[in-house]
């Protein structure tokens, strides 16, 4: 589960990162090393959904176009 101030900006409000100057060198690394870690993995996963979309996009139907007066069926399981 997760709120929706974390699925409409993709942090939690609590949550701070920041990269401030801290006594040891070695931890300030690691922050560093995270930071790209994060980004470069944003970046698979945005290539992922991308290569994703592509291939639903060719297995898809175009969507019929329904008029006032047509008769249509509707299935309620999925809703």
């Amino acid at each position: 589960m997760v709120t929706l101030f974390f699925t409409n900006k993709g942090f939690h409000p609590k949550l701070e990162v920041s990269i401030e100057p801290v006594v040891s060198e070695a931890a300030h690394q690691v922050v560093i090393d995270l930071k790209e870690l994060n980004l470069y993995l944003h970046d698979q996963i945005r290539c992922a959904l991308k290569q994703y979309e592509a291939h639903l996009a060719s297995q898809r139907l175009p969507t019929p176009l329904f008029e006032v007066s047509n008769t249509v069926w509707l299935d309620l399981r999925n809703i």
